[in-house]
C-alpha cells in the first residue's frame, strides 16, 4: 500500500496513547480501562479519501517521472550519436589502410620494373600517384580527427546527463517522499479525529490497532463504527 501504515500507526497509537495517560482513573484495576480495537486495514482500504491519497501519489509520482524519461532519452540519443562517429571513425581508418597497403603493392610492381625508360615513365607516375595518396591520407586523417572531437564532446556529454540524472532521481524521490507524508499526515489528522469521536462515544480509554493484538473479542471492535462516521 502506497500510504505508509506503519507510519500512521505510529503516530496514531503515541496520541492515544498519551490521551489514555491524560484520564485521571479512579481506579488501577484494569477492569476500568475501556479498550477497543479498530482494523486500520479495513480502514485505510474503504476510505475515500485514503484510496484518492494514493492516485494523486500515484499521479504526482508519474508527472515527476516524465521529465527523468526526457533526461533518459537524451541520453540514449547521444549514445547512438556515438556509436555511429565511432564506426565511422573506425570506417575512415580502414580506408586509411587500403591506401597504404595499394601504395605498397604500388611500389613493389614499380621495382620490378627492368627497362630505363619504362621504369622512368613508372616512377613520374609513381610520383603523382603518391601525392595523391598522400593528400588523401592527410585528409582522411584530418576527417577522423574532427570525428573523434565530436566522439570526446559527445562522451562528456553523457556523462553530464547521467550525472544530472542522478542528481535529479534524487530530487524527485525526496518530493515524492514530502508530498506522501504531507498526504499521510492529513489523513491521519482526520481519522484520529474520527477515532477519538467513536472511543469517546463509547467510553474507551485506549483505542488498538487489531494487527498489534493477539486476541480480541468482536464486542470491542470499534471499525466499523468508525468506517460508519467516515461515509
Amino acid at each position: 500500500m502506497i500510504l505508509n501504515k506503519i507510519l500512521i500507526l505510529t503516530i496514531l497509537n503515541t496520541f492515544l496513547i498519551q490521551y489514555v495517560y491524560s484520564i485521571e482513573l479512579t481506579s488501577t484495576d484494569v477492569s476500568v480501562i475501556r479498550i477497543g480495537i479498530v482494523d486500520m486495514d479495513r480502514i485505510l482500504e474503504n476510505y475515500s479519501i485514503a484510496q484518492k491519497a494514493q492516485e494523486n501519489i500515484i499521479s504526482f509520482k508519474e508527472a515527476k517521472m516524465s521529465t527523468l524519461a526526457e533526461i533518459e532519452k537524451e541520453i540514449d540519443d547521444l549514445m547512438k550519436k556515438r556509436i555511429s562517429l565511432n564506426t565511422e571513425i573506425e570506417q575512415l581508418q580502414v580506408q586509411i589502410d587500403k591506401i597504404v597497403i595499394s601504395q605498397q603493392k604500388s611500389l613493389e610492381l614499380t621495382s620490378q620494373s627492368t627497362e630505363s625508360y619504362i621504369q622512368k615513365d613508372v616512377e613520374q607516375d609513381s610520383e603523382i600517384t603518391k601525392q595523391n595518396i598522400e593528400e588523401s591520407i592527410k585528409q582522411l586523417k584530418n576527417d577522423i580527427e574532427v570525428k573523434q572531437k565530436n566522439f570526446d564532446e559527445v562522451s562528456k556529454t553523457i556523462d553530464e546527463k547521467k550525472e544530472m540524472l542522478k542528481i535529479k532521481k534524487q530530487e524527485i524521490e525526496y518530493e515524492i517522499l514530502k508530498y506522501k507524508e504531507k498526504l499521510e499526515a492529513e489523513i491521519f489528522a482526520q481519522l484520529y479525529s474520527i477515532i477519538e469521536k467513536v472511543a469517546n462515544k463509547e467510553k474507551l480509554n485506549l483505542v488498538i490497532d487489531k494487527t498489534a493484538i493477539l486476541f480480541g473479542v468482536s464486542e470491542i471492535d470499534i471499525t466499523d463504527k468508525v468506517l460508519k462516521m467516515l461515509k
